[in-house]
């Protein structure tokens, strides 16, 4: 079986290449801000409970609506690709016994949701109970964990699937390679790791934009947004230190490559990899400069930079992780 069969061809030449992979970051993106959003939602509400201090509720709300918003966008996208991907490539997935097996990917996200949206709607209602508010926090944020476990592939049976593919059918192998088994947890606790940091850092740096916008709708004072937006910026830059870690022991647990040259400039992965972390650099710079300022109301333009900056770095992470896995062996 061709490797196209799990990892379809991307459109000719360099712009179709780097368009797919721009609407494949932002698709992921959306997709992991809604799935970590809860749970960023909920650690800022932990801060409130601790020490009392009412920015941390307010910026909780705001950052648990945007998440609300985030979410029902990213729920029409993976709907609508999710069914043209599988009766595109795998349609015998939508056929029994494999339908039933699907459900998890559809049933948990929007159970997941559910109780965001109850929470996002009932916030006002519970101020009087604000554990019990932060509990109904924790459930959605549990399921969006459980969820992204599930979606984590192992890593070893990707490799092993690429090198000797067999006779399996495409839905079928591909059904296999998503299946929890086998010695998944050195590349589970990395894949996991990598999802968890982009997730919470990409709902930090967007949740600053949110709150740009949401400036003049929703005046909370001078102090609060300065508040706010240093938590979120300061917040982004330090998850963008472990996220660039896990992309980088993710793309050398899918390098085919000798081992005698890991680590070193001849070793290709290397030079793809040193790339992505000059704009997570650039990233981690700028948010920063936004979690230092006296005024970050009026680094506007730096937020822009560094979402964007961020999310090449994640599209190069994206785009390397597409080539290491499609490199031949070593001798091929």
């Amino acid at each position: 079986m061709d490797l196209a069969v799990i990892v379809p061809p991307l459109p000719g030449g360099v712009w179709g290449f780097i368009g797919a992979f721009v609407c494949l970051a932002v698709a992921l993106t959306l997709l992991l801000v809604a799935v970590c959003g809860p749970l960023f939602g909920s650690m800022t509400e932990a801060f409130f409970l601790k020490t009392g201090k009412v920015f941390y509720e307010k910026c909780a709300l705001q950052l648990t609506r945007f998440a609300v918003l985030v979410g029902l966008a990213a729920g029409l996208i993976l709907i609508a690709a999710g069914w043209l991907a599988l009766r595109r490539w795998f349609p015998e997935l939508l056929e029994p016994p494999f339908g039933m097996r699907l459900i998890f990917f559809v049933l948990v996200p929007g159970m997941g949701y559910g109780l965001f949206l109850v929470r996002a709607l009932t916030w006002k209602g519970l101020n009087h109970l604000p554990r019990t508010r932060f509990i109904l926090g924790l459930l959605p944020a549990a399921l969006g964990l459980a969820f992204m476990i599930r979606l984590s592939l192992p890593l070893e049976k990707i490799r092993a699937f690429i090198d000797n593919p067999g006779s399996a059918s495409a839905g079928g192998a591909l059904l296999e390679a998503l299946s929890p088994g086998g010695n998944i947890g050195s590349a589970l606790a990395w894949h996991v790791g990598f999802a968890l940091c982009t997730g919470l850092a990409a709902t930090a740096i967007f949740g600053a934009w949110y709150l740009f916008l949401r400036r003049n709708r929703e005046d909370y004072g001078r102090d609060y947004y300065v508040f706010a937006l240093r938590h979120c910026a300061l917040w982004g830059a330090g998850l963008i230190v472990p996220t660039t870690v896990c992309a980088g022991r993710l793309a050398f647990l899918l390098s085919p490559g000798d081992p005698a040259t890991a680590f070193s400039w001849a070793d290709p992965t290397v030079l793809r990899f040193a790339c992505t972390v000059v704009f997570s650099l650039l990233a981690f710079i700028l948010l920063l400069v936004i979690g230092k300022s006296a005024l970050p109301m009026r680094r506007k333009i730096t937020a822009v930079f560094a979402g964007v900056f961020f999310l090449i770095s994640f599209f190069g992470q994206l785009a390397l992780f597409h080539l290491t896995v499609t490199l031949p062996p070593p001798g091929v």
